[in-house]
């Protein structure tokens, strides 16, 4: 009746490991704590989108041991396993912690909670060009481990060094670029270092950058204006800046290994000279700010065929500017009469003839700038107005357009805006009834509460009058059965059946729940005085025992027993060895567990224990290790089924019979199974559920001693695992566990005689979702 788990094959989303997988992990990490100095993320083809787009990174739980370090504004980088190449530079602007996005990346791995649960928010601090693994390996090469595996935690210098390098690929790319070439505008990033150690909060991590320099077309540009500088050299580095105590425990320190840039936004008279032909380098020649000595032909070569390409799309695109003007003064020349005509229109209806902001800046600006010097200007997002105000603004900067065009786009905007206030009206509407809909849910909820309330309340005071009256009418008809074994000298009440400890998704639970299925009562019981899951529990005659299993922070080997008549705790002799998720079964008045263990720790070990003594005994040694395994009394012997050896589930089969002593096979399951459950009904062994290391079971297999072979029945409603299974009263009850990486708060019962499984009904106050419990079946005084 014992379940579990093999802590290291699934990741419980109620964070469930324990201390000591987390040391097994952390074993091969570099564990740098408050020295770390930033992290590497991992990320696909696929999954890169929903990273850059979101701003959120994650890695499996297990990284949580560093991810926890993560403090707003520590460099992060992220790495595509794609094509091998490592993204920057970003900037975390939260803690690391778990499950800031339950659901992140679910789309794309399936499943409904996200497999990279250690999270951290992120934002961009620099845009710049990816390094390929043979640029930045050299870099971290110490991340790199033993198995040439990437460790993702850097040191403070090789975060530093990470970010230069960065740097130093964006200056390289921005080199690449002929001078008057227009700059690809960056996506918004956030605010530098200094603000985010002052304490401010740019709107949405996302305000507006001022455009990129560049530096070796601002020195041409500064020698077209008369500048002093130098033009031989290039520009000095801008400085890292200086670490400043903080004011407040809320604001971090400012990132050492982010450079903040000095350089001034470009003037409209830089840009200018920049962008016209005496400042565009002749891409034959050598470039004095960037080095040739040392670099490989191959590389020159592709440095040397982009400039081509550059200069070749700029001659393109100043061909074309100057087409455009020509046809746009061309246009200009023919709307000035209708223009003229519209102004007169304007005077006649009494509209003031003075030319507004709009027309002062049209008749006084050249009506079509250069192309060139659009491309160059960046401009700033204005604020939001009323329809009608932004509509009528619009009509302003539309006047030198083409009459035709403009007042089609006019049109186009007004229906969007019309369409906006119905979509808007419509949300309003839906928003209403939906709330209308959650009140009469949650009236419905409170109002069958209290039903399952009241038929709890009845159930018990009408069960002994309803036996009564049976036994009348067997009485009266001759009629009345002899006892046949112990479930039908139980008495009306019949046999009970004990849950407890396991976790509920949240918390692990000291809770004990009982239930009589001869009356329907549901009770609870008191409870254990420490929490446990993991476990395995029997009972010899009025006492329960509850054996190993951990209670989150470390596994254990402890007993405890609980006096049903007398109702109250006390703990026994401990195990031998530790033991979690172990099979447990009694027989002839005696306790054994078998199998289980701790994380890379399988036991084929099994013990007795005899409560006359108070003290466990060794029994010989299983066939198989076998962690996460499940074990039933059946004709005098001890069956043991499934599990895990260390490196694969098991199928397999034993039984120790206690007269000869050893353990003897018994024929193989047909499906590999572990964390499953097992119980005997009408002679036969029943095998429940479980996983295989790939699905969660609904399964059920059957194993009758005269045929010597297991054989499917109906499968259960809901596949699962880490649950328990006992039999009461001839009836196959399956409880709790795990169902497609969800707790399960179901409990199933299987009629032999129909050969099907029905849910059972639960009420309020014991209908909680529970796994890794564990269960076992005592029988009335």
């Amino acid at each position: 009746m014992g379940a579990g788990r093999k802590t290291s094959t699934y990741d419980v989303d109620s964070g469930a490991s324990y201390a000591a997988d987390r040391e097994a992990f952390e074993a091969k990490q570099r564990n740098l704590g408050d020295s770390l100095g930033g992290v590497i993320f991992g990320c696909t083809h696929d999954t890169y989108e929903e990273c850059v787009t979101g701003l959120i990174f994650g890695l499996p739980r297990p990284h949580i041991c560093y991810v926890s370090y993560i403090k707003p504004g520590m460099p992060v980088f992220l790495y595509n396993y794609s094509d091998r190449k490592m993204h920057g530079i970003f900037r975390a602007t939260t803690e690391g912690q778990l499950d800031i996005n339950p659901q992140g990346w679910c789309n794309i791995t399936g499943g409904y909670r996200t497999r990279y649960p250690a999270q951290v928010k992120v934002e961009f601090y620099k845009q710049c060009p990816p390094l390929s693994e043979r640029e930045f390996r050299p870099i971290i090469k110490d991340c790199y481990d033993e198995d040439n595996k990437l460790v993702f935690e850097l040191k403070k210098g090789e975060a530093a060094s990470m970010c230069r390098a960065f740097d130093a690929a964006a200056k390289a790319a921005a080199g690449s670029l002929p001078a008057g070439r227009p700059k690809p505008v960056v996506p918004a990033v956030a605010a530098g270092p200094a603000e985010v150690a002052g304490g401010k909060k740019a709107a949405n991590f996302a305000p507006a950058p001022a455009p990129a320099t560049n530096s070796w077309a601002a020195k041409l540009s500064q020698q077209a204006n008369g500048s002093s500088s130098s033009a031989g050299a290039p520009a000095a580095p801008a400085p890292a800046p200086a670490a400043q105590p903080s004011s407040s425990k809320n604001q971090p320190p400012i990132p050492t290994p982010f450079p903040t840039s000095t350089s001034p936004a470009p003037s409209a008279a830089s840009s200018a000279s920049a962008s016209s032909s005496q400042a565009v380098r002749d891409p034959s020649k050598p470039n004095p700010f960037r080095p040739t000595q040392g670099v490989p032909p191959d590389v020159r070569a592709r440095e040397q065929a982009k400039i081509q390409k550059a200069q070749e799309e700029y001659d393109a695109m100043q061909a074309a500017a100057a087409a455009a003007e020509e046809a746009e003064r061309a246009r200009a020349a023919q709307r000035a009469p209708a223009q003229d005509v519209e102004m007169r229109a304007n005077s006649m209806n009494g509209i003031n003839d003075a030319p507004g902001p709009s027309h002062a800046a049209s008749s006084s600006a050249p009506v079509a700038a250069p192309v060139a010097a659009q491309q160059q200007q960046v401009v700033p997002a204005a604020p939001r107005e009323d329809t009608a105000a932004q509509l009528m603004a619009l009509r302003d900067l539309l006047l030198p357009v083409d009459p035709a065009l403009a007042e089609g786009l006019m049109r186009f905007l007004a229906r969007g805006a019309a369409e906006r206030t119905t979509l808007s009206r419509k949300a309003d509407q839906l928003q209403h009834e939906n709330d209308i809909l959650r009140e009469e849910v949650m009236a419905m909820r409170s109002e069958l509460a209290y039903v399952a309330q009241q038929v709890h309340i009845q159930v018990p005071a009408v069960s002994p009058a309803l036996a009564e009256l049976q036994a009348a009418r067997q009485a009266s008809s001759g009629q009345i059965a002899t006892a046949a074994g112990p479930a039908a000298s139980a008495g009306p009440w019949g046999q009970e059946l004990y849950m407890v400890g396991g976790n509920d998704g949240t918390n692990w639970l000291n809770v004990m729940d009982i239930y009589t299925p001869a009356g329907g009562a549901w009770t609870s019981a008191q409870p254990m005085p420490a929490a446990r899951g993991y476990g395995a529990a029997a009972a010899i005659g009025r006492n329960l025992y509850v054996m190993g299993g951990g209670n989150g922070e470390s596994w254990l080997q402890s007993v405890m027993c609980y006096a049903i008549d007398e109702g109250r705790w006390f703990e026994v002799a401990s195990m031998q060895e530790i033991r979690g998720s172990l099979a447990a079964a009694s027989l002839n008045g005696k306790l054994y567990v078998m199998g289980g263990g701790q994380p890379n720790v399988n036991l084929d070990t099994a013990e007795v224990y005899d409560p006359a003594i108070d003290a466990w005994m060794t029994c010989s040694r299983m066939r198989y290790r076998r962690f996460t395994t499940a074990a039933a009394v059946m004709n005098g012997a001890v069956y043991v089924t499934g599990g895990y050896d260390g490196s694969q589930y098991l199928r397999t089969v034993e039984m120790l019979d206690p007269r000869e002593g050893k353990w003897e096979p018994v024929p193989e399951m047909q499906d590999k199974r572990g964390s499953h459950a097992c119980t005997v009904a009408h002679n036969m062994l029943f095998a429940v559920g479980g996983w295989d290391s790939q699905a969660f079971l609904d399964s059920v297999e059957v194993y009758e001693p005269r045929m010597k072979t297991w054989q499917f029945v109906t499968s259960m409603a809901n596949s699962r695992a880490y649950g328990s299974t006992v039999t009461v009263d001839g009836n196959v009850y399956a409880i709790g566990g795990m169902r497609n990486q969800m707790h399960n708060e179901t409990i199933e019962r299987y009629d032999i005689n129909t050969n099907s499984w029905q849910d059972l009904l639960l009420p309020s106050n014991v209908a909680r979702k529970r796994a890794f419990l564990a269960s076992c079946v005592v029988n009335p005084r």
